[in-house]
């Protein structure tokens, strides 16, 4: 969709394509919500604690949600103070997203509070506050349920999918702690958890901590690429050329390989579809490349939300992509796998 609108300059047919990526757009984000929740109840999502600043988390946030709180003219505030959490800060910050998103979506005046609190000596409450709209008690129970929504029965995809707190929940139970709410009408909601206190490391601690490798730059690597679908791989190949990278592409392991022998070249990195034709897999593809070529960073590709799928690719331990793919997302995704494959090996 991408590539399409930048080749438009006809006024009719440019907004008619916006039309479609909006409702591509609506599609991905309830494909990506149901994956995660897939993902969650497979087991597939693995919590990584450790000890941060949760300012750093907050900072973030803060960035994320300060344009949307401007444009409904809310404040946001975000109080970190000088608190550090154990447990894991990418899991943590999904699940203040989610909660500050539908706080800043449920919320007309006034504006949004996310706050520590000390409980103890080594526990800390997390907690989102805003003066919203509030739940009635008798839904406080339900509004983490799959699709539970209090005020979109026309089901308005800006509305949200009734999904985000169902999966606050999850995540929560994944790193040992449990969400609460505490709401009044028309005077707005809390929503809480609880996470254990750590003390920051010290310097001689952060001196002895690897270094962070410098990323290698995209433009100059080799992708190899695996999907069965044609008309994917001419996209990907059209995608791939407007941003001047180097792609092997293919309808399977055998195909790309011959094509980077002809090149005369290894691959920087490995993207293959989880389902090829003939039964085959790109777990199969991408051993067999790698088999070839010696170790390389490789992802696998999927549109498929079914358990079983689930579970084979958290078994492979491969990193995975869900569909639909924006071309930004692959890009920011391969410059990772790459940067990190340039990280130095800790000694």
């Amino acid at each position: 969709m991408e590539a399409l609108s930048e080749r438009l300059t006809d006024g009719e047919t440019l907004r008619l394509a916006e039309h479609i990526g909006a409702s591509a757009s609506s599609m991905e984000s309830l494909l990506n919500a149901l994956l995660d929740l897939s993902r969650l109840d497979a087991g597939a999502v693995q919590s990584r604690p450790e000890c941060f600043p949760l300012r750093q988390v907050m900072d973030r946030l803060e960035q994320q949600f300060s344009h949307m709180a401007s444009a409904k003219g809310l404040r946001l505030r975000m109080h970190a103070g000088n608190a550090w959490l154990f447990t894991d800060p990418v899991l943590l910050e999904r699940i203040l997203a989610n909660l500050i998103s539908n706080a800043l979506r449920y919320t007309d005046t006034g504006g949004v509070l996310v706050g520590v609190r000390r409980v103890q000596d080594n526990w800390l409450r997390l907690e989102v506050r805003d003066t919203g709209k509030g739940i009635p008690e008798a839904f406080q129970t339900h509004v983490f349920e799959e699709y539970f929504q209090l005020s979109n029965p026309e089901r308005h995809r800006d509305k949200g999918l009734g999904l985000g707190l169902a999966i606050v929940a999850r995540l929560a139970r994944l790193l040992g702690s449990q969400v609460h709410v505490q709401s009044q009408l028309d005077k707005g909601s809390c929503f809480h958890l609880r996470f254990s206190r750590c003390h920051p490391r010290t310097q001689e601690e952060q001196a002895h901590s690897p270094a962070r490798g410098i990323a290698m730059p995209l433009e100059h690597a080799l992708v190899a690429f695996i999907d069965d679908d044609t008309a994917i791989l001419e996209a990907m190949v059209q995608v791939f050329d407007q941003w001047g990278v180097a792609l092997a592409a293919g309808e399977d392991g055998e195909q790309v390989r011959q094509e980077l022998i002809e090149l005369g070249r290894r691959p920087d990195v490995i993207l293959s579809d989880y389902r090829l034709k003939n039964g085959r897999t790109g777990i199969e593809a991408i051993a067999s490349l790698q088999a070839a070529f010696g170790p390389l960073p490789a992802a696998l590709i999927t549109g498929d939300t079914a358990p079983d799928t689930i579970q084979a690719l958290h078994l492979s331990g491969l990193p995975v992509l869900h569909k639909p793919l924006k071309p930004a997302k692959l890009r920011a995704f391969l410059s990772h796998l790459l940067a990190q494959s340039a990280t130095p090996p800790s000694v």
